[in-house]
């Protein structure tokens, strides 16, 4: 019974505990928006709106602050006293321990309050923006008024320079007077808002005209002076070039010049439009045609110098060339009877004099145009540096060819070196082994000294042949070379194996007498040995000497390295 007591006890002192908690975490929201009512009811909406009245409170700005106080009344006299009533109740239902109806009520504040401060954050911005424009806007037309007079002072000082433009660039200029009038008014009505957007309007019509009284001159500067004599200079630049024996016919600069006059007189009319922004790309894409003028012309110059420097010296190049063609033809079919070539090696020559007698040809057509009184050296340098880079082509692959050939005896002569190195080194091979005084020598050795012996055969077959391919004779050099020091390698190994089985017996004589297992397995060895397996003895010898004394392969190999 007292165990149940005690449980219901500890069960009701959990839930009250609950309900305090919770109780507590709603105080806290309902104070949290308090604070929130009491920032809204505080903050100085009035004083701000206090602002306006340092404008003229007419038109516009009058409309706009009866708005905005009459809005803040509304928060100030209708939404705050319904906050303080939500508030209230939420408290109230607390107090009973109604926590759903306070939580509605906790949410219902809170809108309200979120209502307040967006109404408030509006009013605000609306006040900044309105009493901010009328400080920007007044900077603004004063700045406009400044530039208009330094416009207006501009083009009569110097009107001149302003040719037919002049009359249009005055009109638009005296166009902004009614409107810096229309300003003045606004303002003296209240009117703000419509004075900002008046004040947008002339910032971006006086961009647009203050930069015609700017760059007006500048550019019929470049229209009737600049242009026109750079038409001069290049006419008489023109005139002396082919005066020296220039054709520049090509380069059709006569009759992009008059193009270029034509589109002179075009553009001025233009000027008079007012067409500004348009010349001034004309008149840039102009000048980038003059220097392509130039770029052309300096090519001709450069080609003339070139075509003076490498004609002479080119065709002889080519000459020399034939001739060293026609000698390498010769030169291969005398290989030829001594070497066998590939096949796109044996018409290797005639086909190179073929295409050197066509380089050779089309220095006809330049030799001609050389003769006339006046020549497009552009042209001419571009066909002769085609025809040097095609001679010079074929001058690279004529001594690749010349050096493949020169290589063919040299190639023969390494082989036949590296043979008779192979073939003593054979022999050497052969003599160990038959000095080795071995029982026998394995059938596979046997095998490999015949194989190596039939490489080099081969090989030397290859080099008695005519005409020699000597790549097929690199192949079986290579074949044999890997047989000859494979087989080498071998006899080697079983020349020092059989050093080391003697080595072990000998080692080994000492427990033959008090190890009965192990002069039965040494003996089973050397039969071995005597059979020429000589793995097999190496094998069965050291793992007998290894057990009945661990680490005596060790101490033999070292006696047998120290004798060697």
């Amino acid at each position: 019974m007292l165990k149940y007591l005690i449980l219901l006890l500890i069960a009701l002192l959990a839930i009250v505990t609950i309900v305090y908690l919770y109780r507590k975490k709603h105080m806290s929201i309902i104070l949290d928006l308090e604070g929130e009512r009491y920032d809204i009811s505080d903050y100085p909406v009035f004083e701000e709106l206090a602002k306006v009245k340092q404008l003229n409170m007419t038109g516009e700005a009058e409309e706009q602050f009866e708005r905005w106080r009459n809005e803040w009344l509304e928060v100030t006299d209708t939404k705050i006293p319904k906050l303080d009533g939500l508030l209230f109740e939420a408290e109230e239902a607390l107090q009973r321990f109604q926590f759903k109806k306070s939580t509605a009520l906790e949410v219902a504040a809170a809108s309200l309050i979120e209502q307040c401060v967006e109404q408030k954050d509006r009013i605000l911005q609306e006040l900044d923006e309105l009493v901010g424009s009328e400080e920007r806007s007044r900077i603004e037309i004063e700045t406009l008024q400044d530039k208009y007079r330094a416009a207006r002072k501009a083009i009569l000082a110097h009107q001149h320079d302003y040719g037919r433009a002049f009359g249009p660039i005055e009109e638009r200029l005296e166009q902004l007077v009614p409107k810096f009038e229309q300003y003045d008014a606004l303002i003296e009505e209240g009117n703000y808002v419509t004075a900002d957007a008046l004040v947008d309007e002339l910032a971006e019509e006086g961009k647009q005209l203050f930069m015609l009284v700017r760059e007006t001159p500048n550019v019929l500067t470049s229209l009737k002076k600049t242009l026109p004599e750079m038409i001069r200079e290049l006419k008489n630049g023109v005139l002396e070039m082919e005066e020296q024996g220039y054709d520049l016919y090509h380069l059709r600069i006569h009759e992009q010049l008059e193009e270029i006059e034509e589109a002179l007189v075009y553009l001025e009319r233009q000027v008079k439009e007012l067409d500004i922004e348009y010349v001034q790309g004309e008149v840039e894409f102009l000048e980038e045609q003059f220097d392509i003028f130039y770029e052309g012309l300096e090519k001709e110059y450069e080609s003339r110098r070139y075509v003076h420097h490498h004609f002479e010296e080119s065709r002889k190049h080519i000459i020399d060339l034939l001739t060293k063609t026609r000698a390498l033809e010769s030169e291969a079919e005398e290989i030829q009877e001594s070497y066998e070539l590939e096949e796109e090696e044996t018409d290797f020559p005639e086909r190179k004099l073929q295409e050197l007698s066509y380089i050779r040809q089309s220095y006809e057509p330049l030799v001609h145009s050389l003769t006339k009184e006046k020549i497009p050296y552009a042209l001419v340098a571009e066909d002769l540096k085609r025809l040097v880079e095609e001679a010079e082509q074929c001058e690279e692959e004529v001594i690749a060819f010349e050096d493949r050939i020169k290589r063919l005896r040299i190639d023969e002569n390494r082989v036949k070196s590296s043979v008779d190195e192979l073939t003593r080194t054979l022999q050497l091979s052969e003599r160990k082994l038959q000095t080795s005084n071995l029982p026998g020598i394995p059938e596979t050795i046997d095998v490999r000294l015949e194989q190596a012996a039939e490489q080099l055969y081969v090989v030397n077959r290859c080099l008695s042949a005519e005409p020699i391919n000597m790549k097929m004779a690199e192949e079986h050099l290579q074949e044999a070379d890997e047989e000859v020091h494979d087989v080498a390698e071998r006899i080697e190994d079983l020349i020092h194996d059989a050093s080391l089985f003697e080595a072990i017996v000998r080692y080994g004589n000492r427990y033959r007498g008090s190890h009965d297992t192990f002069d039965q397995r040494m003996s089973e060895a050397e039969q071995y040995f005597l059979e020429a397996r000589y793995e097999m003895a190496l094998e069965t010898a050291g793992t007998a000497v290894e057990d009945v004394e661990p680490g005596a392969m060790s101490k033999i190999e070292q006696l047998l390295n120290e004798n060697v």
